[in-house]
């Protein structure tokens, strides 16, 4: 347990001293005294993550590049007095360590290619035409390089299990500290907007078993509109703060290409702003530029692709794109996306159920059903609270048209999250992917039809209810993950770190077939088991025709 707590507290330590360092290069002095602890977290936790992928290009990231990470972390930490900001560590810290106590990996997306391409990253620098050896490779986040990161010589290497709840823990800091911040100043608009995301995030996060790539994403694009709804103009935002939305978007791209869709938001703050020329001139645009590219380089090195499987980003002429494999990715995920499982009558072809709405049925009659029963409960809390609101003492519809200074920037959101939204349901309706564009749609929504013209009378009053609720919000994810926690141990399991190795939870590792070719090994079968985290490059497949060469150090796969 000790280890635990103090690997998640360590994680915290260098990703806030990290977030220092690198927010001071990137932003202003000035700028960096304006932002909250959690929002430099939040960088800390950006810029390690595209580290990583700089060095992977040209070295592995195993133990010694971690150990010196940390190292450098404290050292960062300590330059920047961080160590005043222990109730803030200590904080972040516990919430790391109740998610991920006695807690279980995601699967099967970690065992299938979360867990496989850390182990990979761990082992080797850059595996070019890694796609090849199994498609979802091609899918791997940067959350992937953040985990990788976290292998060291101080800790279990189960620790690269923590960035995700680290991701989690500094969110839902940042998510408070701007509640806090709007209910103090008594603005309705803020904290209703602030209080609802943070009730959404412990209703739909509170298990670690269910963090993918996807929850990481999600909680970021509400750090996102958080930041956006926070701006008096966004005609007259500063350099700094289109910056930290760049980067925002950049991180979101690199973290699901679904939200590649996110871009958009800064190239419509880059043609609103007055200072286009500024923006451009200064080194952040550089940074922005560098970071991108990095992440399009590794997607073209590993697939062939830009926007792996999107056919027509592919570079055809490389031998390492395999064109009727990308195809096929490209149909079966969208198919797949749209419940194309759960057909009952003739089955179709993946191109013809995706084409003309042929989806429509089987998904209303499955899985939309379980995207009702997980927003249900959210839905009904919105009408709860309205209710509470509407029959408050004194409360009426507000006879004062004139709309606060931020609404323009509420519109905005609205817009892109609603658009988002249908982009979602028209091509990947699966609810963990666009569980966040619904949920900001919905809460906009909500706050426009119902509640932008009720005028509080007594706005204390509605504080002590939402902190109530916060409180029992707070008590009650600490309490599920408490009796998960018992539940484990007094079912005496040996270890309470997450499973990393063995899809069982038996915590015994793997050693999976080696496929070679003239003496090399080129890949570990698992047989159709999870790969986990085992000797890598590891696949469930039994590849035909692979072949690999080794040039100044680069493994290269291709397909015959």
């Amino acid at each position: 347990m000790f280890e635990i707590f103090l690997a998640s507290f360590t994680s915290s330590v260098v990703i806030l001293g990290i977030g220092y360092f690198f927010s001071l290069v990137f932003f202003s002095r000035s700028f960096l005294r304006t932002l909250y602890l959690s929002e430099i977290g939040i960088y800390g936790i950006i810029f390690l993550s595209f580290l990583g992928l700089l060095i992977n290009f040209f070295y592995q990231l195993d133990k010694n590049v971690g150990t010196l990470i940390v190292i450098f972390g404290f050292l960062s930490f300590i330059y920047f007095k961080g160590y005043n900001k222990l109730t803030f560590l200590f904080i972040t810290a516990f919430i790391t360590f109740i998610l991920i106590y006695y807690a279980n990996v995601n699967r099967p997306d970690a065992g299938l290619y979360h867990l496989p391409v850390i182990s990979m990253i761990n082992d080797s620098k850059i595996i070019i035409g890694s796609s090849n050896i199994h498609f979802r490779f091609a899918h791997s986040s940067i959350i992937q390089y953040l985990s990788a990161l976290n292998n060291n010589y101080l800790f279990s290497t189960s620790s690269i299990t923590i960035p995700s709840a680290t991701i989690f823990s500094f969110c839902i800091f940042y998510f408070f500290e701007n509640y806090k911040n709007s209910i103090n100043e008594k603005d309705k608009g803020l904290s209703l907007i602030h209080f609802f995301i943070i009730i959404f995030s412990l209703y739909s996060f509170n298990r670690y078993s269910s963090y993918g790539n996807d929850v990481s994403a999600h909680l970021l694009y509400f750090t996102l509109v958080i930041k956006l709804i926070s701006y008096t103009s966004l005609t007259k935002i500063r350099i700094n703060d289109f910056y930290s939305i760049s980067l925002l978007s950049l991180f979101l791209f690199a973290n699901k290409l679904f939200m590649g869709i996110v871009l958009i938001i800064p190239l419509i703050l880059f043609f609103l702003s007055k200072e286009k020329i500024e923006i451009i001139k200064t080194k952040n645009f550089v940074i922005c530029f560098f970071l991108f590219s990095l992440w399009v380089t590794k997607s073209i090195l590993t697939s062939g692709c830009v926007l792996y499987p999107v056919n027509k980003t592919c570079f055809k002429n490389l031998k390492i794109y395999d064109e009727n494999k990308t195809t096929i990715e490209a149909q079966s995920g969208e198919a797949w996306s749209k419940d194309w499982v759960n057909q009952s009558s003739d089955i179709m072809e993946f191109q013809d159920y995706n084409r003309d709405f042929n989806w429509l049925y089987t998904w209303t009659n499955n899985h939309f059903k379980k995207i009702l029963e997980k927003l249900g409960p959210f839905i009904g809390f919105l009408f709860l609270i309205f209710i509470l609101l509407i029959f408050g003492r004194g409360n009426k519809r507000d006879k004062n048209k004139n709309q606060p200074i931020y609404m323009k920037q509420y519109h905005l959101v609205l817009i892109i999250s609603v658009s988002f939204t249908i982009i979602w349901f028209v091509k990947f309706p699966i609810y963990r992917y666009g569980m966040s564009f619904i949920a900001i749609s919905l809460i906009f929504l909500f706050y426009k039809l119902f509640i932008k013209n009720l005028y509080l009378t007594d706005f204390n009053k509605l504080k002590k209810i939402f902190n109530t609720i916060l409180i029992i919000s707070i008590f009650g994810f600490c309490l599920k993950n408490g009796l998960r926690i018992k539940d484990k141990f007094e079912n005496n399991t040996k270890n309470a770190w997450p499973d990393i190795y063995s899809e069982k939870g038996d915590f015994n590792k793997n050693n999976f077939m080696q496929i070679k070719k003239d003496n090399k090994i080129m890949y570990y079968f698992s047989e159709g088991k999870l790969c986990m985290y085992s000797k890598a490059p590891c696949s469930n497949y039994l590849i035909k025709n692979l072949n690999i060469d080794i040039k100044k150090g680069y493994n290269i796969f291709w397909i015959d």
